[in-house]
């Protein structure tokens, strides 16, 4: 039994479809990575994470509006009622923290817990 071979312009056909797909694949692909807002919803997140610790190593617990990373960074400070009856002689804050992008989108939150002596 013998195969055919293949012509050299049905072997260049074949490479062109496989060279036009695999560009139409990565053009798709890049095209999702630049339009996602992945990369400034973690900017986003490690600035929050950033004015967290500098909250805890200040022991700064007020209401403030901060500017830092290019984002409007809200620190809202506020009584927490659910665990006073555990922790007896103590105070329990919630601090939140939301990070909004210059066209005042909401990009990141976080949500953390203060325990303080009387």
């Amino acid at each position: 039994m013998k195969l055919e071979a293949f012509s050299i312009v049905e072997s260049m056909m074949a490479l062109i479809v496989i060279m036009i797909s695999f560009t139409a694949g990565m053009t798709i692909y890049w095209s999702i990575l630049q339009g996602d807002a992945f990369p400034l919803r973690t900017k986003a997140k490690n600035t929050l994470h950033t004015v967290w610790l500098e909250c805890q190593q200040t022991k700064r617990y007020l209401d403030e509006e901060i500017t830092k990373d290019g984002f409007l960074i809200q620190k809202k400070v506020s009584p927490y009622k659910g665990y006073q009856a555990i922790f007896q002689q103590k105070e329990v804050y919630q601090v939140s923290l939301k990070a909004f992008s210059p066209k005042q989108d909401l990009v990141a939150e976080q949500e953390h817990l203060i325990v303080t002596e009387d």
